[in-house]
């Protein structure tokens, strides 16, 4: 039962994510929090979220080990995504083509990608045995 909480607060980190993002982006619009604050939080925080929530619905059905793996690799990713968000630059220039939201856009979508990657090879190793 521990387990499956586990795997329903991957859930539940997304949502919150998501509503954390929404909140900003609420405060953005009607109180005026500046752009900064929106454009280098509340997307790639946006991004991010639904990128959880998409890994959580496969998550759910995958076995404790294969889970662990994938757990061990978003303990790694995450932190070196937001040292890239935060070490890239929030505007774009004429020269400058990548911005935190391209960042956080490609960050998540490797995210997923790669994790998906190790769901797979870790049930090809010993997952699907158990």
């Amino acid at each position: 039962m521990k387990k499956f909480v586990i795997k329903k607060n991957v859930f539940f980190f997304g949502v919150s994510g998501l509503g954390a993002a929404f909140l900003i982006d609420y405060l953005h619009r009607n109180f005026g929090i500046s752009r900064e604050v929106y454009k280098s939080i509340a997307e790639p925080l946006f991004d991010f979220s639904l990128a959880f929530l998409f890994s959580s619905f496969f998550l759910f059905f995958v076995s404790d080990h294969i889970f662990r793996a994938w757990r061990n690799f978003a303990f790694v990713w995450i932190p070196i995504s937001i040292i890239w968000i935060t070490a890239t630059p929030e505007t774009t220039g004429m020269l400058q083509v990548i911005n935190k939201e391209s960042v956080g856009i490609i960050s998540s979508g490797l995210f997923v990608l790669i994790g998906l990657v190790v769901v797979f090879f870790s049930w090809l190793g010993n997952g699907h045995k158990k």
